[in-house]
């Protein structure tokens, strides 16, 4: 067969692999991208189309459902972020950034006992991380003053402007007696 251009030969190409695999993974990314671009634009309901599409295309990717949960979650549709982080979960077992979005959904659905396990999750595999010492020592200051003081001043001494950065966690700091300076 002989192809007298480079469309020529595209267009026969996607004929030929129209519906296969490799397409299908091909056309999700793009929309991946797209809902990325989108994202950044701050166009976030035509990103969570794009981001739905992908996933639509390909179950099985990852980053698709978490840009939709991510979309969910910035326009406040917890619920449906919380089934889509949990997608993610299921595909991805040790995606972090899921697991801790996931305890930020819970968190603002005021399930805490959720958000507390997504959290300890991440800990368990990632001592050194940050963001979740902060949101943990937020969550279980209120029953366990000392814990929450334990995981709020590791938080500060990890990455001292994150702490200091959250209004929440400087008073909470304040609450447990805990100066802003890691003993």
């Amino acid at each position: 067969m002989r192809v007298r251009s480079t469309t020529a030969l595209l267009v026969t190409v996607a004929a030929c692999c129209w519906g296969c695999d490799g397409w299908r993974v091909y056309q999700a990314t793009r929309c991946v991208n797209a809902g990325a671009e989108l994202r950044r634009q701050g166009r976030l309901v035509e990103a969570l189309a794009e981001y739905q599409r992908a996933s639509e295309l390909e179950p099985e990717l990852a980053a698709a459902h978490l840009g939709a949960a991510d979309m969910h979650l910035a326009l406040g549709q917890n619920a449906q972020a919380i089934r889509s982080y949990r997608r993610v979960l299921e595909i991805a077992q040790d995606y972090e950034i899921a697991l801790y979005s996931l305890g930020l959904a819970y968190v603002r659905l005021g399930r805490r006992t959720e958000a507390e396990g997504c959290f300890r999750r991440i800990l368990t595999r990632n001592p050194a991380q940050a963001a979740a010492h902060l949101q943990l020592g937020l969550i279980v200051a209120d029953r366990d003053a000392s814990e929450g003081r334990f995981h709020l001043r590791r938080a500060l001494t990890l990455c001292r402007d994150c702490v200091l950065g959250t209004p929440e966690a400087v008073r909470v700091l304040s609450s447990l007696g805990a100066s802003g300076t890691p003993r």
